[in-house]
């Protein structure tokens, strides 16, 4: 039914990097395809129902072990793609964020973290990572790095990386991420 539903996976379906759209039962999907083990993930998923986190509605396995996670489709894709459009992406092609709308969107992202961060910590908020819908509302999205709580300090990551996302979403430019910055991280214990 996947596999119908996009055409097999057709170039005229893709949505972003790895997902296709598809429409099953009159509705507009979002389908991941991988071949990593998804458990993690679909654990995660399954504990977590908040109207700022995408929402996974079913799963599919094929023959060749690929994995199809199908998810509710954000209209208007990653927040990424309308901060930072592509160089060849005419001005017409999207539109301006206002402020109105890059403040809702800081506190869908931020109702959705607070929502998690008691029991899950997301691993890696960005504006990649981020949907939002026809009504820009904000979607934290891609769960594949989520983990299990298991110690107080674990959210500060999340947090860091929501203060950074706050920075491009405010200033509308990319945060420089330098080599002593990822040595800091990379050696710093939570």
């Amino acid at each position: 039914m996947i596999m119908e539903a996009t055409n097999d996976l057709d170039e005229l379906c893709k949505i972003g990097r790895f997902n296709d759209k598809a429409t099953m039962h009159g509705e507009v999907l979002a389908i991941k395809r991988t071949n990593k083990d998804v458990k993690e993930e679909l654990s995660i998923l399954q504990k977590v129902n908040h109207v700022n986190l995408v929402n996974l509605t079913g799963i599919s396995y094929d023959a060749d072990g690929d994995r199809f996670l199908v998810y509710e489709n954000a209209e208007n894709g990653s927040l990424e793609n309308w901060l930072f459009p592509d160089s060849e992406a005419s001005s017409d092609s999207l539109a301006f964020i206002s402020w109105s709308q890059r403040i809702h969107i800081a506190l869908d992202v931020a109702n959705g973290l607070h929502y998690m961060h008691e029991s899950i910590v997301h691993w890696d908020v960005r504006a990649r990572n981020i949907l939002v819908d026809s009504n820009f509302k904000a979607k934290l999205a891609n769960f594949s790095t989520a983990r299990p709580v298991t110690n107080s300090s674990m959210p500060k990551v999340d947090v860091f990386a929501f203060g950074v996302f706050l920075l491009e979403l405010l200033s509308g430019k990319r945060a420089m991420v330098t080599k002593e910055m990822v040595k800091w991280l990379c050696c710093t214990k939570i």
